[in-house]
């Protein structure tokens, strides 16, 4: 309860404190408290009584008395919580703080199973009392963390991950042992067969959108066998700093345009039809040979039509007159334009085109007919010079004639006179 002095001489209404000397409260001699000693609650302190000369001290013993002061008592903090709500975790056991709490790393509490890990050079060390191997790097859980290389030990040869100084963009994986094989393996988890083992390398595609996919695949795939495939593009084999290399282009067909192929051993074997092929000459799928010429007919040319020598241009061939005696070959291919280059079958087997509505009969015998078309019949004709030089060959299949306006083809074996 605060002290309020008061003066005789003031109107009770207008209780205005009376002040000493140096701003401190003086109480003059007729002044007087509304205070009793037990609401000011000093059992033991003495007032000086309003008689005689003023004193404007108030003094006070240094004994105090707590008989009276009573004991709080509160529930048991059972667990600590968290903001959110949710129990602390603790530690059952003796814990070890940091010395030093001027460090920015002190103030972290240890368990004593911890403790007793750190040998006296405050290294980390495990159970068999072997130190503990750090990455000496800045490894957080919001970043990858990042590497100027990096060694991994194994029993025979050690590896390191790098970034080359004289390949820009590259990686590198070298081995760290001399005299000892580098080698980089996949292997699937099992090791049984089951599973595709894949190398992939990707020219168009990101790692988190694949949209328009481009790359290269060499593997293992579980159906035993191994390949190389490319997504969309022809893979090249290349050596040397030549820009002639082996095709291999996405129809499956294959271009060497330089260099030979030799088989050094065996035998070369295809199924199906092939070609051997030269820059003027080749072997055709059914079995003819034929030779490059210039198409000097006026026209696209038209396979199984019959040709002969073109006497205004240099290699060169026009299509057969009527009953020609002068015909040696019969075109490849269809849609090889005038002046272009087009191959000319003239020994072997070929696809012989037929006059209109004319069948092909096995074992017939061919002469040239219409303009750049053959006649066939059961037997030679009889002997004679000219029909003896209009022979184109003889046929090795039957095929039925298909109406007027048509021209069928049949396999025949040339044989020009």
């Amino acid at each position: 309860m605060p002290l309020r002095p008061y003066s005789r001489g003031l109107s009770r209404y207008r209780r205005e404190p009376v002040r000493g000397s140096d701003a401190k409260l003086g109480l003059p001699w007729d002044a007087y408290y509304v205070l009793t000693k037990a609401e000011a609650r000093l059992t033991n302190s003495k007032i000086h009584p309003n008689t005689g000369s003023p004193d404007y001290n108030i003094t006070h013993d240094h004994t105090t008395d707590f008989t009276n002061v009573g004991t709080n008592t509160h529930a048991q903090l059972d667990t600590h919580k968290s903001s959110d709500g949710t129990d602390h975790s603790g530690v059952n056991g003796v814990v070890t703080i940091h010395s030093d709490v001027t460090d920015a790393g002190s103030g972290l509490i240890i368990t004593e199973t911890e403790r007793t890990d750190l040998n006296t050079a405050l290294i980390h060390v495990g159970s068999d009392g072997t130190d503990h191997t750090f990455i000496d790097q800045d490894v957080r859980t919001s970043a990858g963390p990042s590497f100027d290389e990096l060694t991994i030990t194994s029993p025979t040869q050690d590896f390191k991950f790098l970034q080359p100084t004289a390949i820009n963009g590259s990686i590198a994986w070298q081995g760290q042992t001399s005299g000892t094989a580098t080698r980089f393996g996949f292997f699937s988890k099992d090791g049984d067969g089951t599973d595709h083992v894949i190398f992939d390398i990707y020219g168009v595609g990101v790692p988190d959108d694949f949209t328009g996919l481009e790359n290269m695949v060499i593997g293992y795939l579980n159906s035993g066998v191994f390949i190389v495939r490319s997504s969309t593009n022809e893979i090249q084999l290349r050596s040397g700093s030549g820009a002639d290399h082996i095709q291999m282009h996405t129809s499956k067909a294959m271009t060497f345009p330089a260099g030979n192929v030799t088989a050094t051993g065996g035998d070369f074997i295809t199924t199906g039809t092939h070609e051997h092929r030269q820059v003027k000459c080749k072997m055709t799928a059914i079995g003819g040979f034929a030779i490059l010429l210039q198409n000097r007919t006026g026209a696209d040319s038209v396979a199984g039509q019959l040709v002969r020598a073109s006497a205004a241009n240099d290699d060169a061939v026009v299509l057969t007159g009527a009953i020609d005696d002068e015909c040696f070959g019969v075109f490849l291919d269809d849609d090889v334009e005038n002046m272009d280059n087009a191959w000319v079958v003239v020994a072997g087997i070929a696809n012989v085109m037929f006059d209109d509505n004319v069948a092909a009969v096995r074992a017939n015998w061919v002469g040239t007919g219409q303009a750049g078309l053959a006649r066939t019949q059961a037997a030679p004709p009889a002997l004679g010079v000219a029909a003896h030089f209009e022979e184109v060959g003889h046929c090795i299949e039957s095929v039925s004639a298909g109406g007027g306006g048509t021209f069928i083809k049949a396999k025949c074996v040339l044989q020009f006179n």
